[in-house]
């Protein structure tokens, strides 16, 4: 059994939260059916008697001294040897069938029987009789019909009358098997067991990835990154539609990653990305991070290489008339024979410095095909004209696609799903791109639950809606402060009641060897109450050298609202004239785009022209073949 990590069970259980909470509550529901439909109220009564003085019966009956009275020692320890004996007495065969009897019931007396049960009262010498039914009354006349008749027997066989009751049976009011929170707790307790007992069961059979940590743990190999699940409705280039998003920070970490990734210290340019099986997520990984390659100005080619089930002309909305199959068998959908360079099956897609091959017509050789010599010299072609050269390979351990591939590819990114791919399966496959020469630069965990608490979810990203909210709250802190200024200078202050005051504030020179003089401004008290601080922070309203006669630099709260507005329309217009800088480079960057664009049109015209060109010449030289012959 494989070792079970405490805190790895810790999360299991939280992630598994939901099922825990759907089981204990199921036993509950089942515990309130129980007892409230299935339960039979069961009543008890019981009568008490009590082993008194030992003498016979006649000589109970005649009156006797205080000292005759007197319970002896001998007394209490025949009485506690005579308890066990009275116990099974009470439940003897005669004394039932006489109970019976005299109570004319049609209870069988086996049943009589098991009804009665009888206790010693610890340390005493007293006999408790108890009778369960689920007649109250009949209960309690079986109680005190049993005392009764016991009694009797004992006068009757030892000729003794030491027995006395204590407590009449009285007819009990609520049954005594019946309490529902009881009853309730405990189906819950049950049903807690039984969930913690299915999430541990379940978690040493499930041998699927649940982390980072078991990637690592498993194959001695880096992940990557850990990818958000996001539920993918209309397109799945979240990194195109919503850049903003978790999942787009996701993969932009991806690209970093990938970025700063060597193999024997060389850079690599051509990547690998595959999976154990499908439906893992490799396209959706490759289709993205070709995207964030492209938005970080590198000139990216994706190639779908996966030819039995490509689907990144699906995820770009490319037609998949010709591809990679066609390009390597040289025969097109038809199955003509076809002579096309390698920029015929070279697509454009809409994000800019990304173009795309698209895995082309269902080939019946795929793994012959991708064996060939055609395609390392497709790479090195391609090294030529793009940055980055992204494969999407097909699943690794059905079949060998992958594995021819990563052979002659620079790196390999291998791809799990989180909560689906299992161990074994993901060390067989690290293994097999291993023995045949592949170099993995790590994995990439997909589709992590963001309620797993795994903890390879911890992105943190900015956006611009915040930023004006923050805005927005430090002016409101900005003018409370404002606020408070005054009110402390109305309690700080004491208002000269005159008309006109003198206000005597030290001010300082620019200069540190000049000293500070005192400047004097007179002020109408009125307006003093409506001042506030102008040009000196917190420290200086505590500040006693600052002041003179406990008088405050104050200015008119009007102006002070003026010179924030002032500065808030300074920022707002250095906001502006950045945002119209940035705008501008973006224009410049699209024009620059755009002439390459143009640039490489031409280029790709130009060959077109001259292999139009040699086409005819050829046809032209077969011309005169054909007439000289």
């Amino acid at each position: 059994m494989e070792e079970l990590d405490l805190k790895e069970l810790i999360q299991v259980f939280w992630s598994k939260k939901l099922h825990i909470i759907t089981i204990v509550f199921l036993a509950v529901v089942a515990g309130c059916i129980y007892t409230l439909n299935y339960v039979t109220p069961m009543y008890r009564s019981s009568t008490t008697l009590l082993l008194g003085i030992i003498n016979s019966s006649e000589e109970q009956k005649a009156l006797v001294t205080d000292d005759s009275q007197r319970i002896t020692q001998s007394d209490i320890s025949l009485n506690a040897s005579l308890v066990s004996t009275y116990s099974e007495l009470i439940k003897s065969e005669t004394l039932i069938k006489e109970v019976k009897n005299k109570l004319n019931s049609d209870i069988s007396e086996t049943d009589l029987r098991k009804s009665i049960s009888v206790k010693r009262v610890a340390d005493t010498e007293m006999i408790e009789i108890q009778v369960v039914d689920i007649d109250p009354t009949f209960a309690c006349d079986v109680a005190n019909e049993i005392a009764k008749v016991f009694r009797n027997k004992i006068e009757e066989i030892y000729k003794i009358s030491n027995v006395f009751i204590i407590d009449s049976a009285v007819p009990a009011s609520l049954p005594y098997n019946i309490n529902h929170i009881r009853d309730i707790v405990i189906f819950a307790f049950i049903g807690l067991v039984i969930s913690l007992a299915y999430i541990i069961i379940y978690n040493w059979l499930d041998t699927t990835i649940k982390s980072s940590g078991d990637i690592e743990k498993l194959t001695n190999i880096k992940n990557l990154i850990s990818i958000p699940f996001v539920k993918v409705e209309k397109t799945e280039l979240i990194t195109y539609n919503d850049s903003k998003s978790v999942v787009s920070e996701a993969f932009r970490t991806l690209r970093t990653n990938v970025q700063f990734s060597s193999i024997n210290g060389k850079k690599s340019k051509s990547y690998l990305v595959t999976s154990c099986f499908q439906s893992e997520g490799k396209s959706y990984i490759a289709a993205n991070l070709a995207v964030t390659f492209a938005q970080a100005g590198k000139k990216v080619v994706l190639i779908d290489s996966d030819m039995r089930r490509g689907r990144q002309a699906k995820i770009f909305n490319i037609p998949n008339d010709i591809g990679l199959s066609n390009y390597i068998s040289n025969i097109d959908q038809q199955g003509n024979e076809i002579a096309y360079d390698i920029t015929a099956y070279i697509k454009e897609t809409d994000i800019t410095n990304l173009n795309l091959i698209t895995s082309g017509n269902v080939p019946p050789n795929p793994s012959e095909l991708l064996a060939s010599g055609k395609v390392p010299d497709l790479i090195n072609i391609l090294k030529e004209f793009y940055d980055i050269i992204i494969f999407d390979g097909a699943p690794v351990l059905p079949i060998t696609d992958s594995l021819i591939l990563t052979r002659i590819l620079d790196s390999t990114i291998l791809v799990a799903r989180f909560n689906k791919t299992k161990k074994d399966d993901l060390f067989k496959a690290k293994s097999d791109l291993e023995n045949v020469g592949g170099k993995i630069i790590g994995t990439c965990l997909n589709a992590v639950n963001t309620n797993s608490n795994s903890g390879d979810l911890n992105y943190y990203y900015y956006y611009g809606e915040n930023e004006k909210k923050s805005f927005k709250e430090n002016l409101k802190a900005k003018i409370s402060n404002v606020k408070n200024a005054i009110n402390k200078l109305k309690k700080l202050s004491k208002i000269n009641k005159e008309k006109n005051r003198t206000i005597r504030v030290v001010e300082e020179k620019s200069d540190k060897n000049q000293k500070p003089y005192i400047k004097e401004m007179r002020y109408n008290s009125k307006d003093i109450v409506d001042t506030v601080i102008k040009d000196i922070g917190e420290s200086d309203i505590n500040s006693d050298d600052r002041l003179m006669n406990n008088d405050l630099l104050v200015d008119e709260y009007d102006q002070e609202q003026e010179r924030i507005g002032a500065e808030l329309r300074r920022q707002e217009e250095e906001r502006l004239e950045q945002e119209r800088i940035e705008a501008e480079l973006r224009r410049q960057e699209e024009e620059r785009l755009e002439q390459e664009r143009i640039e490489a049109e031409l280029r790709r015209q130009e060959e077109e022209r001259l292999e139009q060109e040699r086409i005819e010449a050829e046809l032209r030289r077969q011309e005169e073949e054909r007439l000289e012959q």
